[in-house]
């Protein structure tokens, strides 16, 4: 109580004879401290480390929760004038963190609320709750599983908002079709407007925007956008961003990286969205978290030091931990669909052994075992020894792939011939076209990121119509793709990928909202080669594995579930034996 009375006396106006160190004024919905002293703006970056110091002696930075509770305290020590317009906006702050703590004192930290007047369907309760944790939050990621309709979440938030315009951010994969299409069927139709609820931006040569509630762009065009999409509402730029598949912010050093985070600053709301935010290591997590809300975590190398195993490193040493700050603070929520969807039924993986060609892999190593020789006994830079370690790692993993390509079309034949429907999941073209070449006539599409938008909707359409009997898709291109779930019976992993996230995605394709409840549960097969690249890559996803579980507080599988999970793969192996002896014997 004492330091709330001490910081009430600092929130004076600037025309106060108290004698003051510094101003905090409110400029375009951002907080400026200006005129500071020398040895309180040191302070202040250290204490602000998101905030933007390249103004001479202003430092600027959003108005948030954690910069308003930041600010209270760094003024206990060095006293700042506030002009009206910044202590009115404080204390709106103030007083949606005091209601926050109550309820979280209480047990209520996530609020379920109804979406806006222009919002249409029934929601699920737990749609509603992650409607809430959206718009009372702000700047936050929706962590939810993948199959329990973030999407749909967003698009209740943007109703509840109900100001405009947004701008929402997708992978370049996904061209943002699937947003278009979500926000004209969710919302209602505008009177007047015949342009609809959004516009996809294409081109890297900005254009005249039309005037539209919503504007998809995907994140590799974002740099080439940013000036213009400020320039809506008069200057006052977008009300809010929602960032789709939110793991494309990972890597800082990108340009994508860079444009998204300067595009947030003045944003009221900044969402994003992604069931897998972590596809390789826990410190993936900041950079995430850094764009939503600049400074939430730390500068990067203070939360490397004081997070991670090794000072600068990739392992967060308590990953549970974070997770459990992130989500204390309002900054993560997280459900999985054994929480609220447990009518859902549950995933088995199984990893199953097949063969391979030797002559072909012999042949297709080569390449590798050439590059290999080079990087042993060669001198050579940094940089051209790490990407040359790159071209090895595809090489083998190539030739990997493209060996046991005719042993894992000959499994996928028995599924489809027992009466499954699978989706298959391959990196390389190579594979992908082995694949369909041994399973030539048994009605096979693809989407291998070579498509058009309107090519993979098609082959999408054809799938879950019956058109065809099984679906290869690309291990990465998975993300954004739905509409397979109500055809769909088992998955099959033909490659594998470094990340466990990516596993993730593939699975989480069929195991969502809209599949068929009445299987006992979803196969998820991960053929495997003894030799090459596989024998790898199965002892490094054990980490990983590791970090994202801890971290986005989901629970691993432990003993008991795994000996379920080996009962229930026997089980499943042996249905599909007496259904093929069954079939051959005409009974």
């Amino acid at each position: 109580q004492l330091g709330d009375e001490r910081v009430s006396q600092h929130l004076a106006h600037a025309d106060s004879s108290r004698p003051t160190l510094g101003a905090v004024s409110l400029v375009d919905g951002m907080l400026h401290l200006h005129d500071a002293a020398p040895h309180v703006l040191q302070m202040a970056r250290r204490v602000f480390p998101g905030a933007d110091a390249r103004r001479g002696n202003t430092m600027r930075f959003s108005l948030t929760r954690r910069s308003v509770e930041d600010l209270r305290w760094f003024m206990l020590r060095y006293p700042m004038g506030v002009d009206a317009d910044a202590s009115a906006a404080i204390d709106a702050v103030e007083a949606q963190t005091r209601e926050l703590v109550r309820r979280r004192e209480a047990g209520e930290v996530e609020r379920a609320i109804d979406p806006g007047a222009s919002f249409v369907g029934t929601p699920l309760e737990y749609q509603r709750t992650g409607c809430g944790f959206l718009v009372e939050n702000r700047r936050c990621l929706l962590g939810d599983d993948m199959g329990l309709g973030k999407t749909v979440e967003a698009i209740m938030g943007l109703s509840v908002v109900d100001r405009w315009p947004w701008v929402v951010v997708v992978p370049p994969g996904n061209v943002g079709g699937q947003w278009a299409e979500s926000l004209e069927a969710f919302l209602r139709p505008q009177r007047g407007n015949l342009s609809g609820w959004s516009h996809v931006i294409s081109g890297t040569r900005p254009y005249p925007l039309p005037v539209v509630p919503v504007y998809v762009v995907h994140y590799d065009l974002v740099r080439f956008w940013v000036d213009r999409l400020a320039a809506l509402r008069d200057g006052a730029g977008p009300v809010g961003v929602v960032f789709d598949e939110a793991q494309w912010l990972r890597r800082t050093q990108s340009k994508r990286y860079a444009a998204c985070s300067a595009m947030t600053d003045r944003m009221e709301y900044v969402w994003g969205l992604s069931g897998t935010p972590i596809y390789n290591y826990g410190a993936e997590i900041w950079a995430v978290m850094n764009c939503l809300e600049h400074g939430c975590l730390g500068d990067e190398s203070s939360f490397g030091r004081e997070w991670c195993s090794v000072a600068g490193g990739k392992t967060v040493a308590k990953p549970d931990v974070l997770g459990d700050y992130l989500r204390r603070e309002g900054l993560l929520l997280r459900r999985v669909k054994a929480d609220v969807l447990s009518q859902l039924p549950p995933k088995r993986r199984a990893t199953h052994v097949v063969d391979h060609d030797s002559s072909v892999y012999d042949r297709e190593i080569r390449r590798a075992v050439e590059l290999a020789g080079r990087y042993r006994d060669g001198e050579m830079e940094r940089r051209e020894r790490f990407n040359m370690a790159g071209m090895i790692e595809a090489e083998t993993r190539r030739a990997t792939g493209v060996a046991k390509a005719p042993y894992v079309a000959a499994f996928v034949d028995s599924l489809v011939e027992s009466g499954e429907r699978p989706l298959v999941y391959a990196h390389h073209h190579a594979v992908h076209e082995a694949l369909r070449a041994g399973l030539d006539g048994r009605g096979v599409v693809g989407i291998t990121g070579r498509e058009t938008v309107k090519e993979k909707r098609a082959a999408v359409d054809a799938f879950a119509a019956g058109d065809a009997s099984v679906c290869v898709i690309g291990l990465r291109t998975a993300a954004g793709i739905d509409g397979l779930q109500g055809r769909a019976t088992c998955v099959v992993f033909a490659e594998l990928d470094w990340s466990p996230a990516i596993h993730a995605q593939c699975e989480d394709r069929v195991q969502r909202i809209g599949m068929d409840e009445s299987m006992d549960s979803l196969m998820c097969w991960y053929l495997v080669s003894e030799t090459g690249y596989d024998a790898v890559i199965r002892d490094a996803l054990g980490l990983k594995i590791g970090q994202f579980t801890a971290l986005m507080g989901d629970k691993a599988e432990d003993e008991d579930e795994r000996a379920v999970n080996r009962q229930a793969v026997e089980g499943h192996a042996r249905l599909l034996v007496e259904r093929l002896v069954g079939r051959g014997t005409g009974s």
